[in-house]
């Protein structure tokens, strides 16, 4: 490693890695202005506003684009580099519009900020400005492109990070614009993070505009739970509205992205709500109270195993991916205590390598063979999509594919769309053994999709690279709750085939055993009237995960907690309090707990969550339809996972969600299936 020391303003600095000048200076927290450059795209220098002087050199450099040199001087605050700044701000503001008092950017805008520190206090251009038309981008996406100042931050991140290059730059000189080559939507599940990339207000968010300014509105920083990777996110509220979503750094995580899911979707927390306890009557709904709710289902269950003669109660519980770890602990203690055994049976669940992401986000690009089965990663981890695009750019990594017809950013060889591929190339029998061996890859990759079936690839690690010292290749993606398996609590006994009573706690799939509801009585407990809501007997309102305080693990096994943004909704409660509840009147006083630190206490003594478990290599092999994988395939698994804007009760009553769904797909701008 070499140790390469300069200076800046006279000051001594050493790196121990290849750094560009701009890069050592904010590293050192020297501030540098600068509108192009941004460290998560490739560096373009057209800005020049980060110019410095080098005493050696005749002219002012520009910092994004030399790299450090071994006892090379610097300066930051000269005359020279003061006067060349404010020449670029004066050509810079020479075309753009005099608009500010009007502009969403206003209060966050570079261009403001830098002409007040380092602009003319006067201008001295008089020719017309030149104008530009507005593009089209969508629903989601604000376009006044006359604010444009070519930095070219939108265009790098459409070709480099979202992998959808619409985006490019027509004409020289005076005529020179920023547009779309072909008429066009910006139809890419990350599109939302060009209006935060954007440093003058050319780019701005459609359902933002003209509603607040920056200033008004009060900062919560939460996490995402729409997907999988609980991206780090920053929720604006003004009173009780939220007003938008932003995301946060978080280099192990999500980086500077978030998705257009989180983003958009948040006009939801304030449509289609359920206010109070409601009880199916005559064909509809009535509102109740919380204790006449719970009598009523005590005296119900009751009435049940008295007329039947009945052992335990038939009930059987099912829970969505927006269930946090306390509500699916005191859901697993209830089913306990009514004589239901709710454990995984397809899973080996004493270590945390068999249904999680076991290689880190940041070594990606050290591997060498990627294969995904049975994911579509656009819709169910679009900025992981995002990661194995830039590993792609960095080095060449091959892809190949199991699964869906899938339009991936990246290419990707298509093996097959059935099972039978996945266990020929398990037992050595397929063409696509010869590349996974230990002499062909050093640092192979798999990523399965977990909801559909589990592994056993002891055997396979043997003649593979997959799993070394220095290397678990092995990575476990699914679309549903990991507290769940953190927990070993599947929501479900699938040994048993009749049930008197369904228990739905924020389960908004679509499901299939509708004719067994209409059989049976049905509690459904959540924040949004949704499908499974229309089909129930009773519902009890919970809050959504932007209204408590809850733990969430995440598919890299990372434990986060959401923050309380808004209060709850009419008379809705947290989810675990409402089961905490109904253990009480049931009767089980032993169990009821008075507070969240006493139940957060009790999962920390009973469950492994918070430590890791045992790292013992031992892989369960279950195949989930071990009679139809020879004619399984992959395009008909259930429709939530061809839908990236409609795929959960919050999005689906997302206005904004709706239109984009309506917009993209009347274009035929369709990403998440080819």
């Amino acid at each position: 490693m070499t140790i390469i020391s300069f200076k800046i303003n006279d000051f001594q600095y050493t790196i121990d890695n290849k750094l560009t000048l701009i890069q050592a200076s904010l590293k050192n927290k020297i501030d540098i202005p600068r509108f192009c450059f941004h460290e998560k795209l490739a560096i373009a220098g057209n800005c020049r506003m980060c110019l410095v002087e080098d005493l050696k050199q005749v002219k002012p450099l520009a910092s994004c684009a030399i790299n450090v040199t071994n006892s090379m001087s610097i300066y930051t605050n000269t005359i020279k580099v003061k006067k060349a700044r404010e020449s670029v701000l004066e050509f810079l503001l020479a075309n753009h519009p005099l608009d500010c008092p009007i502009c969403d950017q206003g209060g966050e805008c570079d261009l403001q900020d830098q002409s007040l520190v380092f602009g003319s206090d006067r201008g001295r251009f008089y020719e017309f400005k030149r104008s530009v038309e507005d593009k089209d981008c969508g629903p989601l996406i604000k376009t006044i492109m006359n604010r444009c100042i070519h930095c070219t931050r939108c265009v790098r991140f459409s070709n480099e990070i979202a992998g959808t290059s619409i985006l490019g730059v027509t004409g020289r000189g005076a005529k020179m614009e920023i547009g779309f080559y072909v008429e066009n939507l910006m139809s890419n599940e990350l599109s939302g993070n060009i209006i935060d990339l954007c440093p003058v207000g050319a780019l701005t968010s459609k359902p933002f505009a003209f509603t607040s300014r920056p200033w008004e509105l009060r900062t919560y920083n939460t996490i995402d739970v729409l997907d999988s990777m609980h991206s780090n996110i920053r929720v604006d509220v003004r009173g009780t509205k939220i007003m938008r979503v932003l995301p946060r750094i978080n280099e192990k995580i999500n980086d500077d992205w978030i998705s257009d899911r989180i983003r958009f979707s948040y006009d939801a927390f304030r449509r289609q709500r359920l206010f109070d306890p409601m009880l199916m009557v005559g064909g509809s709904f009535l509102k109740v109270s919380w204790k006449r709710s719970f009598s009523f289902l005590k005296n119900f269950f009751l009435n049940l195993i008295i007329k039947n003669n009945l052992s335990n109660l038939p009930l059987r519980n099912y829970f969505g991916n927006l269930c946090d770890i306390e509500t699916i602990f005191i859901l697993k203690k209830i089913m306990s205590f009514i004589g239901t055994d709710n454990s995984y049976k397809n899973y080996l669940l004493d270590s945390r390598l068999s249904y999680t992401f076991n290689t880190p986000l940041n070594s990606i690009a050290d591997a060498d063979l990627l294969l995904i089965v049975g994911l579509n990663l656009r819709i169910s981890l679009p900025i992981l999509n995002s990661k194995i695009r830039q590993a792609c750019i960095k080095k060449s990594l091959f892809i190949y594919n199991i699964g869906y017809y899938s339009n991936f950013t990246f290419f990707v060889k298509h093996i097959s769309t059935n099972y039978k591929s996945i266990l020929n190339i398990f037992e050595g029998l397929h063409w696509f053994d010869s590349k996974l061996v230990k002499t062909s890859t050093k640092k192979p990759i798999i990523l399965f999709n977990s909801d559909l079936f589990s592994y056993d690839l002891s055997t396979v690690s043997r003649y593979t690279n997959l799993i070394s010292s220095e290397w678990v290749g092995i990575n476990y993606i699914s679309d549903s709750s990991y507290a769940s398996k953190e927990l070993n609590y599947c929501g479900f006994d699938s040994s048993l085939n009749s049930y008197a009573i369904n228990y739905l706690v924020n389960y908004d799939d679509k499901i299939k055993f509708v004719d067994v509801i209409g059989k049976s009585f049905s509690i459904y407990q959540g924040h949004h009237g949704d499908v499974s809501a229309l089909y129930s007997n009773l519902i009890l309102p919970s809050t959504s995960f932007i209204e408590k305080n809850s733990l969430y693990v995440n598919f890299l096994g990372i434990l986060q907690k959401t923050k309380k943004v808004l209060f709850n909704v009419g008379n809705s409660r947290d989810d675990w309090k409402i089961v905490n509840a109904l253990i009480h009147y049931l009767g089980f006083d032993k169990f009821t707990l008075t507070s969240s630190f006493e139940l957060i206490s009790l999962i920390s003594k009973s469950s492994p969550f918070v430590l890791y478990k045992n790292s013992s290599l031992t892989f369960n092999f279950s195949f989930y339809n071990p009679n139809q994988f020879n004619n399984f395939v992959f395009s008909s698994i259930s429709s939530r996972f061809n839908n990236f804007y409609l795929g959960n009760s919050i999005t689906r009553n997302s206005k904004i969600m709706s239109l984009s769904y309506a917009r993209f797909k009347s274009k035929n701008y369709n990403f998440f299936k080819s």
